[in-house]
């Protein structure tokens, strides 16, 4: 609508008209006017935008060469980059992998922001605004007071020794702060002290929303509640025990063809059984589904699961009695089946970082590929003094193989959760100093499933890996100290709480793979769940080690989730040497 001056700045300012997105009303924004936008042109904002000037477009629309302005530092704040009269910045690259895009600012420094990001096409307007030099004190004095600025400024070497540390001498000063040395000396110890005690581990809190294969994964019908009649349980087609007789157990037949018949069969084993009432109907679930069970309503009332309206069809089970003094009851127990509806399996497999080229590990995260879990890890190139080279940054490819292929083979490419085998070791592994993570993979201990973790020694100040073949090792989790079984009794869907997870402790600590409760979910989904959001550093560095946590909240599933622990840059500060 109109091209206006602002007092306190260079840069004229557009005035831009939008229809309100949610009201019948029109709403004005004041826009930093590029050079070449003028009064009736029309400002379209969005990923669907052209290129033209004026226009505002996320970055990842834009091509590599763009020339830009008023760019947005963090995704949503506005724009904080290059907004003076003038200035503008230059789309260098993009990179599809960590959705980042590099770019050119006004200094010429290089910085990498989200794609996300927007920005707006072309140049800030105003660009002669130093050309006409200013001559006289009065219009310094106004320029500055309409920017609120303090002017004339008083230097510190100008003034008495009692105003300012550089002041007195005659103005005989050295022209720099002399100060800086004596609050160096004093204050770099501390820094090195804090340092060493921050904390260097970075993990993902929960999400805004947790979406299934978004932000979080499941291992799938591993044990689930199932109900079956003991007479089925028997060989012999007995009913002579009670439920809790059938701690380990299998099915034996199908008597009668009666609820049997109805529902799949547990093809793998029955383990803790329990009886709750004689008569009961049970709502199916879809066949689709990884559950088995929506709810179970028993004669009393009391209902395990979420009674709702049975999208399928509700059966009747009511135990019998045989030769009128032995009842054949309905108990309730638990389904070992590794049927191709259950996601249970873990890679073994060692997923290392592309050494030869100079490259470690900077990230993790968890991914299912074929129903299989593997650890994925983000690599970078080393480069002197710590730092990553941001445009080698890629999460390296998993091994896309399945359980059914050719050569693959059980304890040796991928383990198998079982109700005998279904413990993860918790706890973090840290590299000695000069050394970063360069690769891991799980191993199986007993019945328990440990991470590893690969070192390399590095020169720190050149940032080369020292001959991998030779000084790459494996560290594993302690085995000399017993660890004790975090418990998940009677537990709700992870995705249920209103709370954030919080993590637990890990150190000596293993967690099972259960089911949910009987009453809160019919025993029908494993927990905890497995958190796939990447974990990493921004910006990212080295790892001088990596770990599995536990979070949750009691009373939840929670989630199995890694995290990282940045390189510890301590023993490199040092204090500067004075001339």
């Amino acid at each position: 609508k109109d091209i206006i001056h602002d007092p306190g700045r260079g840069a004229p300012l557009a005035v831009v008209h939008f229809r309100d997105p949610y009201r019948y009303k029109i709403r004005k924004e004041l826009f930093i006017a590029p050079e070449g936008m003028h009064t009736g042109q029309f400002v379209y904002c969005g990923r669907k935008a052209t290129l033209q000037i004026g226009n505002v477009m996320p970055l990842s629309q834009m091509p590599e060469g763009t020339i830009i302005c008023n760019l947005e530092e963090k995704t949503g704040d506005r724009g904080r980059l290059a907004r003076t009269s003038g200035n503008y910045a230059t789309v260098i690259a993009h990179n599809q992998d960590t959705k980042k895009t590099r770019v050119k600012l006004p200094s010429g420094a290089k910085k990498v922001v989200p794609s996300a990001n927007r920005a707006m096409v072309g140049i800030v307007a105003g660009g002669g605004r130093i050309d006409k030099p200013i001559l006289k004190a009065g219009r310094a004095y106004h320029k500055y007071k309409v920017k609120r600025n303090s002017w004339p400024k008083v230097r510190g070497v100008a003034m008495n020794p009692v105003e300012h540390p550089h002041g007195g001498g005659n103005h005989q000063h050295i022209g720099k702060a002399s100060t800086v040395k004596r609050r160096t000396e004093g204050t770099l110890p501390k820094i090195k002290v804090l340092m060493s005690q921050a904390d260097r581990s970075v993990w993902r809190c929960d999400p805004q929303e947790h979406q299934s294969g978004v932000t979080h994964e499941e291992v799938t019908r591993l044990l689930q509640g199932y109900v079956e009649n003991e007479v089925d349980l028997n060989s012999d087609g007995a009913c002579n025990q009670e439920c809790g007789y059938y701690k380990l157990a299998k099915n034996e037949g199908c008597f009668d063809n009666k609820f049997c018949s109805e529902q799949p069969k547990c093809t793998g084993g029955v383990h803790d059984c329990r009886f709750v009432e004689s008569n009961m109907k049970i709502c199916q679930a879809e066949k689709n589904s990884s559950r088995r069970y929506e709810f179970i309503k028993y004669e009393s009332g009391l209902v395990h699961g979420n009674e709702k309206p049975c999208a399928t069809w509700l059966n009747s089970a009511k135990s019998w009695n045989r030769w009128l003094f032995m009842e054949c009851s309905y108990c309730l127990c638990l389904c070992d089946d590794q049927s191709p509806q259950s996601d249970r399996y873990f890679n073994l497999r060692p997923v290392i970082a592309d050494v030869k080229n100079n490259r470690v590990v900077v990230g993790l995260r968890f991914v299912k590929r074929n129903r299989i879990f593997h650890l994925q890890v983000q690599e970078g190139e080393l480069l002197p003094l710590g730092d990553i080279n941001g445009t080698t940054l890629r999460w390296k490819p998993v091994d896309s193989y399945s359980i059914s292929d050719k050569d693959v083979s059980e304890n040796v490419d991928y383990h198998t959760l079982t109700y005998e085998k279904r413990s993860i070791d918790l706890g973090d592994l840290n590299a000695k100093i000069n050394s970063v993570v360069t690769g891991l993979r799980f191993r199986v201990f007993g019945a328990h499933l440990q991470l590893e973790a690969q070192f390399t020694a590095v020169e720190f100040e050149s940032g080369k890996l020292i001959d991998p073949k030779k000084t790459s090792h494996w560290i594993s989790m302690g085995t000399d100290q017993p660890r004790e079984r975090l418990p998940l009794m009677d537990a709700q869907v992870s995705t249920k709480s209103s709370v954030l997870s919080i993590p637990y402790p890990s150190d000596n600590q293993f967690i099972e793979f259960t089911n949910t409760g009987f009453v809160q979910d019919a025993a029908q989904r494993t927990v905890p769940f497995i958190d796939i959001q990447d974990v990493v550093s921004d910006p990212p560095v080295p790892l001088s080690g990596i770990g599995i946590y536990y979070k949750g909240q009691d009373g939840y599933g929670g989630f199995l989730a890694p995290r990282i622990i940045t390189y510890d840059f301590t023993s490199y500060v040092q204090i500067p040497t004075w001339e």
